[in-house]
């Protein structure tokens, strides 16, 4: 399967936007949990759990996958992590999202890091646009 930028996006402010703050166990997997991300509703099953396996690999957020029967009995999302909320920082206005989508659809393929790099420097050029114009 696929990573994908937008689903990453998606699940990720879905994430920030339902977390709480301490840090408590959050079961996304319990009875309604999934049915209440919008990021699930739009994704999909296969993809919404994709995304959010490789977002744990990639410690974008703490969490864990809890395996049962050949599938995935629970999964537990506990918070962002720093490079998570960074991540977050630089592509959750749709204006820098749409260049550095953009800018990245461009490439066949480039890796999150990378798109979060680009998106950093979109943020950086409307910044400096907005301070010429001053």
């Amino acid at each position: 399967m696929k990573l994908k930028a937008d689903s990453i996006r998606t699940v990720m402010i879905d994430l920030e936007n339902r977390l709480p703050w301490d840090e408590s166990q959050t079961n996304i997997w319990s009875p309604n949990g999934l049915a209440t991300f919008d990021s699930y509703k739009a994704l999909g099953h296969d993809e919404f759990i994709y995304t959010i396996s490789k977002l744990i690999e990639g410690n974008y957020v703490n969490g864990k996958l809890c395996p049962a029967n050949n599938t995935i009995g629970d999964v537990y999302i506990y918070s962002i992590t720093w490079k998570g909320h960074e991540f977050l920082d630089n592509i959750r206005d749709p204006k820098v999202w749409s260049k550095t989508k953009s800018i990245t659809n461009k490439f066949a393929s480039v890796s999150v890091s990378f798109v979060s790099s680009v998106a950093s420097q979109v943020i950086a050029k409307l910044i400096e646009d907005t301070m010429h114009l001053q």
